[in-house]
């Protein structure tokens, strides 16, 4: 019966050192999954800034076109003129 109650005993610890184990692994993903969601917010921000800058690129190009295009016509029709 001793042993018996030994390997009873043992088991149990066992159990309880794997539940122990197991909770701290719990708390380890939980923390890896914030730093992960962390992580992905930055990525998120900057490519939001990489979009915002090369819209406003795409814009600064096309007004600049835009212009150009106004002074060549000006310049054309004042050409005609004379």
């Amino acid at each position: 019966m001793t042993r018996l109650s030994e390997a009873i005993d043992q088991q149990t610890l066992t159990a309880e050192l794997a539940e122990v184990r197991l909770d701290q692994a719990i708390v380890a993903v939980r923390g890896h999954e914030l730093q992960l969601a962390s992580v992905r917010r930055l990525v998120e921000r900057r490519l939001a800034e990489r979009r915002g800058e090369a819209q406003r690129t795409d814009q600064k190009q096309n007004d600049e076109l835009a212009a150009r295009m106004a002074w060549s016509r000006l310049a054309a029709a004042r050409s005609n003129e004379v």
